[in-house]
């Protein structure tokens, strides 16, 4: 599943109180999607910080 979808599942069963059982389990499943894309991003911006001005100066010529 995309992270875009994920987010437009999470958008569309929060927006309906009376929400199905189907529909609470693609809103749990959206929810894992982006809960795993959120850790992802937050250690990448964690190596971003910790990182010297040359690691940056590496990366960002290798782009």
């Amino acid at each position: 599943m995309s992270l875009r979808r994920a987010v437009a599942i999470l958008r569309l069963v929060a927006a309906d109180d009376l929400s199905s059982g189907r529909a609470i389990d693609g809103q749990n499943e959206a929810a894992a999607v982006v809960l795993e894309d959120y850790e992802e991003t937050k250690k990448e911006l964690a190596d971003w910080v910790n990182a010297s001005p040359e690691e940056l100066a590496d990366v960002i010529a290798g782009m």
